[in-house]
């Protein structure tokens, strides 16, 4: 897999122009297209489903959460339940 920083946008590169820098590199044909394509596309898969649980939960936080349920108050509770005060 490649990386490239840019700053502007004229600095992007075509994946053809990285996969001939593969070539530079020493890697083949087949390997440099496919550190452009496929090896990017499983590392985010990879990071994909261990953030989810192997792709099958993934959890979303919602912005309103639910108040926690009131107490109950010593008249609602069974007397087997209560705290003996002395």
């Amino acid at each position: 897999m490649f990386k490239l920083v840019c700053f502007q946008a004229l600095e992007l590169r075509g994946p053809y122009d990285i996969s001939n820098l593969g070539l530079l590199f020493g890697l083949s044909d087949g390997d440099a297209k496919e550190a452009v394509s496929s090896t990017c596309r499983a590392a985010l898969l990879h990071a994909e489903t261990r953030k989810t649980a192997s792709g099958i939960v993934y959890m979303v936080r919602s912005q309103q959460e639910a108040p926690p349920p009131p107490r109950p108050s010593e008249g609602d509770t069974p007397a087997a339940k209560r705290v003996k005060t002395t």
